[in-house]
């Protein structure tokens, strides 16, 4: 993990996270395994890539990621 001012940076296994929201966009990049991306609407895909903008509720389930 690393913070700097106006970002904090995360790399390493995800794991389950619930249904939640952040304050500020979020960039999320899978390099490896598989992740799972619910959005707030209950629709769930795979996700390699996604640009979650500040308050939009998500959830996410990574396998070996």
């Amino acid at each position: 993990m690393e913070l700097r001012p106006g970002r904090l940076t995360f790399a390493g296994e995800l794991g389950a996270a619930h249904r939640h929201a952040h304050a500020a966009a979020q960039l999320l990049l899978v390099t490896a395994g598989q992740v799972m991306l619910t959005d707030g609407h209950g629709r769930t895909a795979q996700a390699r890539a996604a640009l979650i903008p500040a308050g939009v509720p998500h959830a996410l389930h990574a396998r070996d990621a």
